[in-house]
């Protein structure tokens, strides 16, 4: 009777010892594999909702972990494709209506500036100094006025369009930062450096005035000396693409405008200094291109502007074969 006893005994440990083993091994199945799922599983219906928010990292170096950074990489990704989708379909509707307003408006402007030169031809001898000096304030604000409604006009059709062709991109940059040069004050420095192996597919008369546009954006943002200017091409960039950035130590640009700054007609710049037009010109170059642009700032710490622009097939088939050696 003691050995069965003993025997019944030792069975009952066994098996309570192996329902505390399973129960542990749920335990840590569910807290380690389940529980970060079913947390990934809801984040994933909150995307589809609109909410990019991620999800926590573990601390712990398995695959979960390395699933969960994976994860948070596809959530910035998405977060990114969907800005430039709303962006692009914003630009698209807003250009629709300025093509309609630029064309009504263009018609007023011509007969004003034709008006002024017959009455400052049909006055000649007799036109008094402040009579010429209304006519010449006329005259400045109607081209002025011309010259908005002619980049409605250029974002609306997405700009003239381009002639693409292979050029090497430091003739670029070269060409902007001698255009420039003469507009730089003292104490602000603009350094250029892009290598001379980078060949890309661009109308570069085109990607010209949107480097220019940037460049002239970013003396204007630079209040105190000293400052600087940088155009060069940043790593790790985008498989298949080259980033070039347009960086500079201004004032920056505050959070809440940050999302808004490719949009027409958005800028803070002073009354009669800009028609915040610029941005979105350049926002329609580089996408002409096959690009993207974005932007990265921080009030009082500088500004810095990121084109990724596609490499030729060429380029990119050399590449591969540079890695397969």
């Amino acid at each position: 009777m003691s050995a069965n006893r003993q025997i019944k005994k030792n069975l009952g440990i066994s098996v309570a010892g192996l329902g505390a083993f399973f129960a542990l091994l749920l335990y840590i199945f569910n807290t380690r594999i389940l529980r970060p799922l079913r947390v990934m599983e809801l984040t994933t219906t909150r995307i589809a909702g609109g909410n990019f928010q991620k999800v926590e990292v573990r601390k712990a170096n398995d695959e979960i972990r390395h699933v969960q950074e994976a994860f948070n990489c596809m959530v910035d990704e998405l977060k990114k494709r969907q800005y430039q989708l709303i962006q692009t379909q914003k630009l698209s509707s807003i250009g629709l209506l300025s093509a309609g307003i630029a064309h009504q408006v263009n018609n007023p402007l011509n007969n004003i500036f034709t008006s002024s030169q017959l009455l400052r031809e049909a006055l000649g001898s007799t036109l008094k100094s402040f009579h010429r000096k209304m006519l010449d304030n006329i005259d400045n604000e109607t081209t002025r006025a011309g010259d908005i409604v002619r980049g409605l006009l250029d974002f609306a059709r997405g700009g003239t369009a381009q002639s693409l062709h292979r050029v090497q991109l430091q003739g670029v940059t070269d060409k902007v930062a001698r255009l420039v040069s003469p507009q730089i004050p003292c104490g602000v420095t603009l350094d250029v450096n892009i290598g001379e192996d980078i060949e890309l597919d661009l109308d570069p008369r085109r990607m010209t005035e949107a480097l220019l546009n940037l460049t002239i954006n970013a003396v204007q943002s630079i209040e105190k000396t000293p400052g600087f200017i940088r155009l060069y091409t940043d790593t790790p960039a985008p498989e298949g693409m080259v980033s070039l950035v347009v960086e500079d130590s201004g004032e920056g640009i505050c959070g809440e405008d940050l999302p808004q700054i490719f949009d027409p007609f958005f800028t803070r710049k002073g009354i009669g200094k800009g028609t915040g037009l610029g941005l979105s010109v350049v926002y329609g170059i580089v996408k002409d291109c096959g690009g993207h642009i974005r932007a990265e700032s921080e009030p009082g710490k500088g500004t810095r502007f990121i084109i990724d622009l596609p490499l030729p097939l060429e380029a990119l088939g050399e590449r591969g074969d540079m890695e397969e050696s």
